[in-house]
């Protein structure tokens, strides 16, 4: 999708709150940004991660123009860091994804081809898959 036709296609909010997530985190933000659907923006909060996360995610953040990272300087939890990232969002969809998400390079845009081809949709998902702490995909029933 070139620069151009952003104006033509949605905005979509990628909202991703972490917390200890460095084994996964540099894979989920480069398969978010290699989405063949490129109007985003891609807001991260970490919550006061004791781990490598927060590093990683400034990292992301100063090199690439469409994430907007937040750091907290406590732990607010997790149900307050993801409704802090949802009013910071500015799209007219958004999607929530996790620190240690995989995503295909079509996740984006085949769900919002879903919601504007369905205009009484409220929602579209992809099929999850599981991994393990390896990375390595396994049946979860």
């Amino acid at each position: 999708m070139s620069k151009e036709n952003n104006k033509l296609c949605p905005l979509v909010s990628i909202v991703l709150p972490v917390y200890n997530e460095e084994l996964f985190i540099r894979e989920t933000i480069e398969e978010i940004l290699a989405q063949d659907y490129e109007n985003l923006e891609i807001l991260i909060s970490d919550n006061c991660s004791k781990d490598a996360t927060s590093l990683i995610c400034r990292e992301f953040a100063q090199v690439e123009e469409r994430i907007i990272f937040f750091e907290q300087t406590s732990n607010i939890g997790a149900a307050a860091n993801h409704i802090f990232l949802f009013g910071k969002a500015k799209g007219k969809y958004f999607a929530f994804a996790a620190g240690h998400d995989k995503w295909s390079d079509n996740y984006i845009s085949a769900n919002v081809t879903a919601l504007e081809n369905h205009s009484s949709a409220v929602l579209a998902y992809g099929t999850p898959c599981w991994i393990n702490e390896d990375g390595k995909l396994f049946d979860r029933f």
